[in-house]
């Protein structure tokens, strides 16, 4: 299943820093000018300084006037991004995956509605309000005195409230974010958990654009191109939007997502960030797992005057009564450790 951190960081913060500001001249995607493949055949060298001698091959090819709009996108993102200080949304989010209604193939297995804030450079909640999962029903018993009847092709099931095995609804996921810490609001655990998770000194303030997903964050451009292979996305690049698709260089990067797709809302006037993105996992290729993100831009609200009251948002949570308080390794301690057992 896909990692909880990389989702809750993807949703958090992928609409508070990703803002490029109306239309500008080159934003337009560019025709291509000759066929390319979509994925570069074995053998074939990549064309001159997009990678170093040694280094991975990309996994797609990009024409260079393709390459000089993604580069003037990735500026005027840097460049823009400081622009939001703070910011809040509501959301929708659709989870795909084998356990949906279609056995044989992913299918959407819950439909959910959320909130999300965020404060720079590094608080932010993110919180599920309302779930809705695939519930399967098994077939009534049949009677084998009675000849056999044809069976319904339509699944049997329904989406309905996750409950637990007590039928008492579940809360959704909900994480706070201080700028120090992240609390994550467990209630699948008996009993339930407010799991603490320090966020490395490294990782802080502005230096939270070194993340899973920095890209999302507003990072520097030449960081964004060291660290992911660009393209535009051609079927997200119609009237009113622009899409980005990326994938990961780095192997810690590529553990957490395979793809990721971003669809920028592109109106004259408006801000251009983002509306939807949808997140792929790595999985078993026969049955992949993606989570897709819409955001609700116009109701949304960008650099609040207001913004002293949203830090309360952030602040550290009290557990609540019967919860168990559960305080992880700090990420870098726990991989210096399991690296002293193996010596």
């Amino acid at each position: 299943m896909p990692r909880p951190k990389t989702i809750v960081l993807t949703a958090l913060l992928s609409m508070c820093c990703a803002t490029l500001f109306a239309q500008q001249p080159g934003t337009t995607i560019p025709a291509r000018t000759q066929t390319q493949p979509a994925v570069q055949p074995q053998g074939v060298q990549p064309q001159a300084g997009q990678t170093l001698p040694g280094a991975p091959m990309p996994p797609f090819v990009v024409p260079v006037e393709h390459q000089r709009w993604l580069d003037q996108v990735l500026a005027k993102w840097e460049s823009d991004s400081n622009q939001v200080k703070n910011f809040s949304c509501e959301f929708e989010r659709a989870r795909y995956n084998i356990n949906g209604p279609d056995p044989n193939r992913v299918s959407l297995f819950a439909k959910e509605k959320g909130k999300l804030s965020y404060h720079k450079p590094d608080k932010g909640s993110f919180e599920i309000v309302e779930s809705l999962v695939w519930m399967p029903k098994s077939r009534p018993a049949t009677d084998p005195n009675q000849p056999v009847q044809p069976q319904p092709q339509q699944p049997l099931g329904e989406y309905a409230k996750p409950v637990d095995n007590k039928g008492n609804e579940l809360p959704g996921e909900h994480w706070v974010s201080n700028g120090k810490n992240i609390y994550q609001y467990r209630t699948h655990t008996d009993p339930k958990q407010l799991v603490v998770t320090p966020i490395p000194p490294d990782l802080q303030g502005e230096n939270i654009v070194e993340g899973p997903l920095p890209f999302l964050f507003g990072a520097k451009a030449a960081d964004l191109k060291e660290r992911f292979w660009f393209e535009p996305a051609k079927d997200l690049c119609r009237d009113g939007y622009i899409g980005l698709h990326a994938k990961p260089k780095r192997q810690a990067d590529a553990a957490e997502y395979s793809d990721v797709w971003v669809a920028l809302r592109n109106e004259p006037g408006k801000p251009l960030m983002p509306a939807g993105i949808r997140i792929v996992y790595p999985s078993d290729p026969r049955q992949p797992m993606w989570d897709q993100f819409v955001f609700d831009l116009e109701g949304s609200n960008v650099n609040s005057m207001l913004a002293s009251a949203m830090n309360s948002l952030f602040s550290e949570p009290t557990t609540p009564f019967g919860w168990k308080r559960v305080v992880e390794q700090m990420p870098q301690q726990a991989q210096a450790s399991s690296g002293t057992q193996r010596q």
